[in-house]
């Protein structure tokens, strides 16, 4: 006999998702998974509670021992027959697994993981606190502010799944949760690989192309969520459970609405159109709708004089059950806009007035640049996003969470800046900063808040040399949020660990422990000296993205910085513009500031790269718009259309400007990487629709590297890289000897990481690798002491394979490490990843030929066995790594590693 479910508060979403099989299951398959309270799943998963079963499997509520979080644990059932159906479900169990998978977005559920144990398929969920849709409809109607937030997030994910080529035809209340504090998310992805003309679903939900077993696309599922919007409204389905045929009519909301919420009655209508042709094309479309319903419904919601807008019931033949729905819900709004008046000016006015603070960055006046159709899939995840920061700031605001409330403030400034560098010309573009976006749903995690609220803990460990495999030393740097490490370079020293390190902290983060003075709701750039992982000093302030270590005892950092922003106790100059570049002069030993420069532009500076020569003349490499002075006396002018040009400037160890080399562009161009040989100079860039740099004109669309001459900027040569004349990158460049090394990524015809090297004297190219297709990126070079070029960054959707150095992908983008001889030939490489994004940003070489590689990552990830955890997300990751490294390659024959030359080789 099957042992009754145990009931448990705010677990009903994983009774429900054990429930809903993909196929109709038989009695056969009823049984049960038993496994005890206390029982360790996979050495990894202690369970606590049985919570629910279905026909594939059974929930348990569960606790990750490696990561110390609750989760829920979905078992396939151990009993499964011999017949087809029972043969099919780990099939089923899979095709769930790597649906939910391909999805990552605050309004679908989150996969941490799929796994096997001793032959029974499991899931790990997110636990999720609240009551499905299914359960709080059975409470009573919902009010219509609320029902029309619920169905535009539900719209706003299916946005993203169907963007991700995921339909879930089986949506329903059941399936659709809600969180404390207004997030929704939608759950149960095991139908959505079936056979796209299966009979599958749930009837009342099933669209008329399901019950007849016709071809089906994202159009299912919106007549699904008309059915579930008709059903929040009216109280009932709208053809009950029964098929319906091509030539019927829609049924009309009857209903009276408030003249704000009347298209949903057209909106419902063209959901529920049994025709999927006449259905609207897309889930976009569906949230543009709802949001702008919602906007109306709310936009006078906190006047004196308005209450709350309400569903006036008024049917013409309502059932019992109908009528006491909507004497519910009018009672209900009649309450809520009572109290809401009662309290005016007091704690509710002042937490819906700290809700809409991020509509001055997502007004309708922002938005509107982004109404071009090709922005149709990105502008509901941008709208949704705004609509649930809301929700849980004012809910924080209520619940006086402070913890959340900072939590909230911190992805306000990270949506902001996002918003600020969104492209309306470039809606492919916009991936980067939408998917970067952090996820609002750890805000309403007491977990995650309790992380918060703890801090950071240190994060170093010392391998003893590199003694169990190529990895030496590790630390995981960042804590709550928003954490990674830009650059990282070895300044000598007496011992492992002697580093120099920038990057950027959110607040309630740290460096090893240390804590950083972080803006509430902001992001700030550190420098730290590092040795043995323990912080000597700290200089918290401007965001930092390279580093340059002098002969002289100084180091070198480059970046940018807003109005009034400092670096550690030194006030920076004030600016006017956006912001502005900086390059700063520090003491090795203290971290004192000798001297620090700025770009001075008129409307934005960036540095991006800083390298310094053997004299302690220094080299930052970045762009610019409007004008900039960069100290001197004559203004630079990027060109009156750029938003960005490059620009290669030098000043001499004491400060002094030594000289600028600037560039136009029509649109933008930016100088990269940098590097200094003997006196050479080079540099790396991007051009977008053609300019200059110097008296050198660039071709449109393309990358190029450049070399000139140390003393006085002048270019020597250009060259604009062979086969990337369709759009591409230089990352990042490198020089030794007579060597010049460049690396990047192609963007068209496909996109693809490549490396190639180039002769010093000349430009010439001597030879070029394609590392990684797909989205990869190579993002730093260094030569090392023994000649070998090596070269990091990122790669995914596939693996990198070089000669006999395979390194396999694991996340959406793994970081990667491979050291290349003198003939490009791979020597070896290392993979840097996890189920997530990690990306290698920087490395440097330290004493005895060791890497040191720093980034960002957003899941534990393994390096050659050893294991580094996240904390935060993102974190910022440092790791020394002892060459060899993992996956090797023999040198060939006569093909090995140049010897490198006197430093002036290659010098006209």
């Amino acid at each position: 006999m099957d042992e009754p479910d145990k009931p448990e508060e705010g677990d009903s979403l994983l009774r429900e998702i054990a429930a809903a099989p993909a196929v109709p299951v038989p009695r056969a398959l009823a049984g049960q998974v038993l496994v005890e309270a206390g029982t360790i799943v996979d050495g990894m998963f202690r369970i606590e509670a049985r919570l629910g079963s279905g026909g594939m499997g059974v929930v348990y509520a569960a606790r990750d021992l490696k990561l110390d979080r609750e989760v829920a644990l979905k078992l396939m059932r151990f009993e499964r027959g011999g017949d087809t159906i029972g043969r099919r479900l780990p099939e089923v169990f899979e095709r769930e697994a790597r649906a939910t998978a391909r999805l990552n977005h605050p309004n679908v559920v989150t996969l941490h993981q799929f796994g096997d144990w001793n032959g029974v398929l499991y899931l790990v969920l997110e636990r999720l606190h609240g009551e499905t849709l299914e359960a709080r409809l059975q409470r009573g109607a919902l009010p219509l502010v609320e029902t029309v937030a619920i169905a535009e997030q539900v719209a706003v994910a299916l946005a993203h799944t169907h963007a991700a080529g995921v339909v879930h035809r089986d949506l329903k209340p059941s399936n659709v949760f809600l969180l404390a504090g207004g997030v929704v998310k939608v759950l149960d992805f095991g139908v959505s690989g079936v056979n796209a003309t299966a009979v599958a679903g749930t009837p009342g939900y099933m669209a008329p192309e399901q019950h007849r077993g016709e071809p089906q696309d994202v159009r299912t599922d919106l007549w699904a969520l008309g059915a579930m919007l008709y059903q929040m409204i009216a109280g009932t389905l709208p053809f009950g459970d029964r098929d319906v045929g091509p030539d019927d009519r829609p049924p009309r909301l009857d209903v009276a609405l408030p003249p704000e919420a009347e298209p949903l009655v057209g909106l419902v209508a063209t959901c529920l159109q049994p025709r999927a042709e006449r259905r609207p094309a897309g889930a976009a479309e569906v949230a543009g709708v709802l949001r702008n319903v919602r906007d109306a419904l709310t936009s006078d919601a906190s006047a004196p004089s308005s209450p709350l807008p309400t569903a006036r019931v008024a049917r013409r033949r309502p059932s019992a059950r109908r009528a006491v729905i909507g004497v519910g819900l009018v009672a209900g709004l009649a309450a809520a806009a009572f109290v809401a008046r009662d309290q005016r000016g007091g704690t509710r006015d002042a937490c819906a007035r700290s809700g809409q603070r991020i509509a001055s960055s997502w007004s309708a006046a922002v938005r509107a640049r982004f109404a071009a159709p090709a922005w149709s899939t990105s502008l509901p995840v941008l709208d949704g996003y705004a609509s649930q920061w809301t929700t849980l700031r004012e809910a924080a605001c209520r619940d006086r969470s402070r913890a959340a409330e900072r939590c909230l403030d911190d992805r306000l400034a990270a949506f902001e800046y996002a918003v600020a560098h969104l492209d309306p010309d470039d809606p492919a573009g916009t991936e980067k900063w939408v998917g970067g976006l952090t996820r609002l749903s750890d805000c309403a995690s007491p977990e995650f808040l309790t992380l918060l609220d703890r801090g950071p803990a240190e994060g170093w460990k010392g391998e003893g040399g590199g003694a169990g495999g190529p990895v030496a030393t590790s630390a995981s740097i960042g804590g709550a949020w928003s954490d990674m490490v830009h650059a990282a370079i070895a300044i000598g020293g007496d011992g492992d660990g002697d580093v120099v390190m920038t990057g950027f902290v959110g607040a309630g983060s740290g460096v090893l422990g240390v804590a950083v003075d972080a803006p509430t709701g902001a992001r700030t750039g550190f420098v730290a000296r590092v040795h043995d992982g323990r912080v000597r000093w700290l200089l918290p302030g401007a965001r930092a993205l390279a580093l340059a270590a002098g002969e002289r005892g100084d180091v070198l950092v480059a970046g940018f910085y807003r109005d009034g922003a400092r670096l550690g106790d030194f006030q920076l100059p004030a600016i006017a513009a956006s912001q502005d570049c900086f390059v700063a002069s520090l003491d090795r030993e203290t971290g004192a500031v000798h001297w620090v420069r700025t770009c001075g532009a008129s409307r934005l500076g960036q540095a991006r790269t800083v390298a310094v020569d053997t004299a302690g003349n220094v080299y930052v490499a970045g762009d610019f718009a409007g004008t900039a002075r960069f100290g001197g006396e004559t203004p630079r002018d990027a060109g009156a259309t750029s938003t960005s040009a490059p620009f290669v400037a030098s000043w001499s160890g004491d400060g002094t400007l030594r000289w600028v080399t600037t560039g136009q562009t029509a649109e933008s161009s930016r100088s990269r990487g940098l590097a200094v040989a003997g006196d050479a100079v080079v540099v790396g860039g991007q051009i977008t629709r053609g300019g200059s740099l110097g008296d050198r004109t660039l071709a449109p669309d393309g990358c190029f590297v450049a070399r000139l001459a140390a003393a006085s900027g002048s270019i020597v040569w250009l060259r604009e890289l062979e086969g990337a004349r369709a759009g591409c990158e230089v990352a990042a460049v490198a020089a030794d000897g007579d060597r010049v090394a460049a690396g990047g990524a192609d963007w068209q015809p496909s996109e693809g990481a490549w490396v190639a090297e180039l002769a010093l004297a000349d430009g010439t190219e001597r030879w070029r690798r394609q590392l990684a297709t797909g989205r990869a990126r190579v993002l730093a070079l260094a030569y090392g002491p023994d000649g070998l070029l090596a070269a990091a960054g990122r790669f995914a959707g596939t693996e990198l394979h070089l000669d006999d150095v395979a390194l396999e992908n694991r996340g959406r983008d793994d970081g990667f490490v491979v050291r290349l001889d003198g003939d490009g030939r791979a020597i070896d490489g290392l993979g840097i990843g996890g189920p997530s994004e990690e990306v290698v940003r920087s490395l440097d070489h330290g004493p005895g030929g060791r890497l040191w590689i720093a980034g960002r990552f957003e899941s534990d990830i393994t390096v050659a066995g050893h294991t580094l955890t996240w904390r935060g997300y993102p974190d910022g990751f440092l790791l020394e790594l002892t060459p060899p490294l993992g996956a090797r390659s023999p040198v060939s024959p006569g093909s090995s590693p140049r010897p490198r030359p006197p430093a002036s080789a290659g010098a006209p």
